[in-house]
């Protein structure tokens, strides 16, 4: 049974998540590792993000060979693998674009893997998800629910949590590629919706 937040509740997760975000707007910038670019979430809007999909510094990407890179050190033209839902193949995906961004929110997915996937916590941003109604397709990741199954290279697992990370400042990396590749192991879509 999924638990239902009161009006109330979420009145007060979207105050909090809103002072939050002025409060990191105004907080003086720091220094990061030389991303190609950064972007204030003041010129993208909540969440930062540009036209990939934000995935967090660190997380691992799976090449076209089943070896693991992290996204930082992902270049144009690279090979990771694919994945086509539409056709259920596995494929090449080829990295067309990646900026690094600046995000002031961070969403957390956990799943019976193992391995948690941590996101802009932006609606643009979507993954392949089977609902708890065996609806399949690319859902925002803010309505991502305990229950619902992510794809993974293995197959479908399900979401056992999902949290937001501490308020702060929060590398993200905006991939674009030719078809859907796998970040952390999960299907991330080639640009946002």
């Amino acid at each position: 049974m999924k638990p239902k937040l009161s009006t109330a509740a979420l009145l007060v997760a979207v105050l909090a998540f809103n002072h939050n975000l002025a409060l990191a707007q105004d907080a003086p910038q720091t220094a990061l590792p030389a991303p190609e670019e950064t972007v204030r979430a003041a010129e993208t809007g909540p969440g930062g993000g540009g036209g990939g999909g934000s995935i967090a510094d660190g997380s691992l990407i799976t090449m076209a060979d089943d070896s693991l890179m992290a996204v930082q050190n992902l270049h144009v033209g690279d090979k990771m693998l694919g994945y086509d839902p539409t056709t259920g193949n596995f494929t090449v995906a080829t990295v067309t674009s990646i900026k690094a961004v600046m995000t002031y929110n961070m969403l957390i997915i956990r799943t019976a893997s193992g391995t948690p996937f941590r996101v802009d916590a932006n609606p643009r941003q979507t993954l392949w998800v089977k609902t708890t109604d065996g609806t399949i397709g690319w859902v925002p990741v803010t309505q991502i629910r305990v229950g619902d199954s992510l794809y993974t290279v293995n197959g479908w697992t399900p979401v056992t949590g999902k949290e937001f990370a501490p308020a702060g400042q929060h590398l993200m990396y905006d991939i674009t590629s030719t078809v859907p590749y796998f970040a952390s192991g999960y299907l991330d879509p080639i640009y946002k919706m």
